[in-house]
């Protein structure tokens, strides 16, 4: 539970501290923090899908469409 606490209080008091920053990434890597934000996206993306197929096709559809796979697709 202290490294909950812990993790909250660097990111919102000491998000400037390169070396804590570090400790919150390694501990959130090691945790399967990334696998698991990725899954949650993947969820996301494919309800918002979903709701946008159960919509005619038209312009608007589309670029709604594109902006889901844009922000959910693209490489860091």
């Amino acid at each position: 539970m202290l490294l909950k606490k812990e993790i909250i209080n660097i990111v919102k008091n000491n998000n400037n501290d390169k070396k804590k920053v570090k400790f919150v990434i390694d501990n959130v890597v090691a945790n399967g923090g990334i696998e698991y934000a990725t899954q949650k996206m993947i969820e996301y993306r494919d309800k918002a899908m979903t709701i946008l197929y159960s919509f005619p096709e038209s312009p608007s559809r589309a670029a709604l469409e594109e902006l889901v796979r844009y922000t959910t697709d693209r490489a860091y």
